[in-house]
Formats: C-alpha cells, sequence, structure tokens
C-alpha cells in the first residue's frame, strides 16, 4: 500500500515524530491485516482526517474495507 501523501504529511505535522513512526510503518501493518484476514486489495486507498481506507474483497468474494486509524496512546507502556 502506497500511503498518500497528504495524509501523510498532515498525520506528521499534526502527530509529529510518533506521527512519522506510525506513518512509516503503515505499509507493513496493512499488509500483515491483509494477510491474516486473507483480503485482497479492490481499489484505491482512500483517506480522511486520521485513518485510510482500503476497498478489499474477502477471501470468499464479498466486499469490504479495511479502516487503519491513528490512535493516540494517552498514557505510555
Amino acid at each position: 500500500m502506497r500511503v498518500p501523501k497528504a495524509f501523510a504529511e498532515a498525520t506528521v505535522r499534526r502527530e509529529g515524530p510518533p506521527g512519522r513512526a506510525w506513518i512509516d510503518g503503515l505499509p507493513d501493518l496493512v499488509d500483515t491485516m491483509l494477510r491474516e484476514w486473507e483480503l485482497t486489495v479492490d481499489g484505491d486507498v482512500l483517506h480522511g482526517y486520521v485513518a485510510v481506507v482500503l476497498p478489499v474483497r474477502q477471501a470468499e468474494g464479498g466486499r469490504a474495507v479495511l479502516k487503519v486509524a491513528w490512535t493516540r496512546r494517552l498514557h505510555p507502556p
């Protein structure tokens, strides 16, 4: 998955270094989810303010979307 430039820039501007780290790891995170849930990308990546959305097909052929959102940790681990 290619992270949309406008989404990446807005996330980094808003969230700083933690946002950059999340954006950098987002393609691998999405790939992992696609494999684990047996989904196939079925269209262009879309985005809003805090999430990317990918149209997908399920293994049995059904249509769905995969939404992956930024979540801010309120308390460090």
